[in-house]
């Protein structure tokens, strides 16, 4: 290895697997690459996936081996074999049918329809979302009809959601961000939540595509969503319910249930 290659900030490295003890990722964050503390912990929660800093081959490996030591797979990869999925057209309007994935356009035409079988990979994980530009209320003018690109502005991030990459044959990628795609086709199937509609549309391609590779991340993003839903079909009781269909004595104090066998 080279002097130049061993010290170039040219690495990144790529978290396979989504960690079960987050501050676990983030003590290991911390300490390898000297995070604080709270940046440390944005990095291990947006896990699976690659890490924002570049770095040496060194660092990256040194990292790369003890987020292994902790229990998740990870591997140091030069910034020149990552793919460049910014670039990804985005997918706005889509109808899943037998045939294949049907491509609407503005006006509600069909632009393209490709072929399930040439659909190769899937990747899901969950990324921030577009930042919200706030200004100083104290910098603003009254009766100004739009902001003085003077007046001092802060931008703020939002929540992460899921957004999936299709990667299909011979060298194309789309991207569906869950809250810029319309969902009409679920027809009532239809949730008011993006998230849940994105989670349909998922599952509706991976039905008709039984072949489709699944990244890790894809992998990790399934798993927690199928939990997310065993837990949704097991309820607890509220404390209303416990407090108002206990058994009672005959001065309405709650008796405790006891089992038979």
């Amino acid at each position: 290895m080279s002097g130049s290659e061993s010290t170039h900030p040219s690495w990144r490295v790529v978290v396979f697997g989504q960690p079960d003890q987050i501050p676990d990722l983030a003590e290991v964050l911390s300490s390898e690459l000297g995070l604080v503390a709270i940046d440390a912990m944005q990095h291990a929660h947006s896990a699976p996936g690659v890490l924002p800093h570049s770095m040496d081959r060194t660092t990256a490996e040194r990292v790369a081996g003890a987020i292994a030591r902790s229990g998740l797979s990870a591997k140091a990869i030069p910034d020149a074999e990552l793919p460049q999925l910014h670039e990804a057209p985005r997918l706005h309007h889509v109808r899943c049918e037998d045939n294949g994935l049907v491509l609407i356009g503005l006006h509600g035409e069909v632009t393209e329809r490709i072929p399930w079988a040439s659909f190769q990979l899937l990747c899901i994980g969950q990324v921030p979302e577009d930042s919200v530009r706030r200004y100083d209320a104290t910098d603003t003018h009254l009766l100004a009809a739009a902001p003085d690109p003077l007046i001092r502005s802060h931008a703020y991030p939002v929540s992460e959601g899921p957004e999936a990459w299709l990667f299909a044959a011979p060298d194309r990628v789309f991207r569906i961000d869950h809250l810029q795609m319309n969902y009409e086709y679920l027809g009532e199937r239809m949730e008011s939540s993006a998230a849940v509609n994105f989670r349909l549309l998922i599952d509706d391609l991976l039905t008709r595509t039984v072949h489709l590779r699944r990244s890790p991340s894809t992998r990790a993003w399934l798993e927690l969503h199928w939990l997310m839903m065993r837990a949704a079909m097991t309820t607890p009781a509220t404390e209303s319910e416990i407090r108002y269909d206990s058994p009672r004595d005959s001065a309405g104090t709650a008796v405790p249930e006891t089992g038979i066998g």
